[in-house]
């Protein structure tokens, strides 16, 4: 009985300890978080944010992406807890983007990531939406030039891809397949011989 006691007791000052470690950090206290052991209160953001990647069904192509802003985040903020993901640590990490060279449209494309992350995290009752810096924080995107190649310079490349090497004059054939059947490149990388028809 006196064990038993004592096992009631340690149980309780566990779960105490961890709400208290909840309330600190602002997040909602429920039993399903107190329950749960996906994520303890000590874990980190960046660890959640790899977790989900991780266990996401995304393409490769965008998990590679999401996995860019994963290591600009680790650069920036090695140990990034949730309670520190405020709308200042948002205008740091924008600004540090910004002086790394990074183009207004990329720097909103990473912070796009971290916001997907962060409503996941809310969605998971990891993170308190009473604290939520996007509230504040705008993603900007600015307008941009695309240029074009002219049927000239297309014939250029026709000429020169020839006499490349191998892996050069794949990727020129690839780029001018692209520009000749308006596909996009993630598109013909998954064009099979299968997929072609002779028409008379």
């Amino acid at each position: 009985k006196d064990e038993l006691n004592c096992y009631m007791a340690d149980f309780v000052s566990e779960l105490e300890r961890k709400e208290l470690n909840m309330s600190r950090k602002g997040y909602p206290i429920s039993l399903k978080l107190l329950k749960s052991r996906e994520y303890s209160d000590n874990d980190s953001f960046l660890i959640f944010m790899r977790n989900e990647i991780a266990k996401s069904n995304l393409k490769r192509s965008t998990l590679r992406n999401h996995y860019s802003t994963l290591i600009l985040l680790e650069q920036f903020k090695p140990n990034l807890l949730f309670e520190e993901i405020t709308y200042d640590f948002l205008c740091d990490f924008d600004l540090y983007l910004s002086r790394l060279g990074y183009h207004r449209n990329t720097i909103s494309k990473h912070m796009k990531h971290l916001k997907r992350y962060l409503n996941l995290a809310i969605n998971k009752e990891l993170f308190s939406l009473d604290k939520y810096p996007f509230r504040k924080y705008r993603l900007k995107y600015v307008e941009t030039q695309k240029g074009h190649l002219t049927p000239e310079e297309l014939e250029r490349l026709e000429l020169i891809a020839p006499v490349l090497r191998k892996t050069s004059r794949k990727v020129i054939d690839m780029f001018l397949f692209c520009c000749y059947t308006g596909l996009r490149f993630s598109d013909a990388v998954m064009v099979k011989s299968d997929d072609f028809q002779l028409i008379d």
